[in-house]
């Protein structure tokens, strides 16, 4: 039978502030998160100037006379240099002297972003805040739950099914999207590509003409070119929700499907793959999982004497 203890020991006191730690960092990193995702939400709503791509992954604007320069691409992506696997992609769509527009924030300028507007990017601290936090929570609640009594256990074990809901919502939500878009994607319209040819970014590369169809590459992986209306596009997209087995060679000719409203939303090979469903599928077991336990188990924990 349970028995809770009447008196919270030192031991127990102690081993709640050490787990608290945790809830106190996913705190932080949901506020920071909470910050850029309201940006992301009222920026749409800001002044628009012109600028220019002052170098690599910077861009230069100017706001009443006074010049300034952002590293943002958009709210959740601060420093698109530390994103590797997509630097190479933002150094061959941004080169030097490229025209953009920014927007800006009214009253200070200084904060600003190429593409306004809310991007999927900017989840990603409140995410990992809730990552941190709710797991300490849940610990928190379950020891004190085992220490004073039933009722805290339920409340975590409730926040524990919560977690796995959470966890189903964030896998089912972008896997529902590949499976659609790839299903989609047959009837997109369609240009001819070419995927690029990394270049060698080591010092001991053999020196030779420059190369149209060649770039620095950063993350090795494929990269190809497509024009759409006299726009010149870069991805490196090639099926929706599937790693490639067989990527298609450097310096061949493909043929693009792109999005008829979105030229910049393309795919290499469209259709529906049985691959596609694995994230959906996951997100809706951890998704079940969780709802059962809240519905059917967390419940029957008040049962036991």
């Amino acid at each position: 039978m349970f028995r809770p203890r009447e008196k919270m020991r030192w031991f127990d006191w102690a081993m709640c502030a050490a787990i608290s730690i945790f809830v106190w960092i996913g705190l932080a990193l949901c506020l920071a998160g909470a910050k850029d995702l309201w940006f992301s939400l009222v920026s749409v709503r800001w002044p628009v100037v012109a600028g220019e791509v002052a170098s690599p992954y910077r861009f230069a604007y100017s706001v009443n006379g006074r010049s300034y320069i952002t590293s943002r691409l958009n709210f959740g992506q601060d420093d698109c240099s530390d994103d590797i696997s997509s630097a190479d992609l933002t150094r061959l769509r941004y080169p030097p002297e490229r025209p953009v527009t920014v927007a800006y924030q009214p009253g200070n300028p200084a904060n600003a972003v190429v593409h306004p507007g809310f991007h999927a990017a900017v989840l990603a601290l409140p995410a990992a805040g809730l990552a941190f936090g709710l797991p300490g929570v849940m610990f928190i609640l379950l020891y004190l739950g085992f220490a004073k009594g039933l009722p805290l256990v339920k409340a975590g074990f409730r926040l524990f099914a919560s977690i796995f809901i959470l966890i189903g919502i964030a896998l089912l939500i972008p896997g529902l999207r590949n499976v659609w878009l790839a299903y989609d994607s047959r009837t997109w319209r369609v240009a001819g590509g070419l995927v690029l040819t990394p270049k060698d970014p080591s010092p001991e590369a053999e020196p030779g003409p420059p190369d149209p169809d060649a770039y620095h590459s950063i993350s090795g992986h494929t990269i190809y070119r497509y024009q759409v209306a006299g726009t010149t596009y870069y991805h490196d997209n090639i099926r929706f929700g599937v790693d490639p087995d067989s990527p298609p060679a450097p310096g061949s000719k493909v043929s693009v499907y792109y999005h008829p409203a979105r030229p910049d939303r393309p795919v290499l090979v469209p259709g529906l793959s049985n691959d596609a469903w694995w994230l959906p599928g996951a997100g809706l077991v951890f998704l079940l999982f969780g709802l059962a336990a809240w519905l059917f188990i967390a419940p029957r924990i008040a049962a036991i004497p």
